[in-house]
């Protein structure tokens, strides 16, 4: 914890933002947001595309949780 900055964490952890994320609103189904986000990333050629389908695995596993 760095005591010069209140609240934050720091660590040395890299982190992996897949793009794809789950909105679930309030009386409706949830969905998957930002596809788009997800395809130029890959099309960068930031992703490959096992992590392209392992964003979409598990957007559709979290979907799959909120509906059960």
């Amino acid at each position: 914890r760095d005591k010069l900055v209140t609240g934050v964490q720091t660590c040395a952890l890299p982190i992996l933002d897949l793009e794809l994320d789950v909105l679930h609103m309030p009386g409706a189904p949830p969905r998957v947001v930002d596809e788009d986000d997800l395809e130029r990333a890959h099309r960068r050629g930031f992703l490959s595309d096992a992590l392209v389908e392992d964003a979409w695995q598990l957007a559709r596993s979290v979907i799959n949780s909120i509906e059960s």
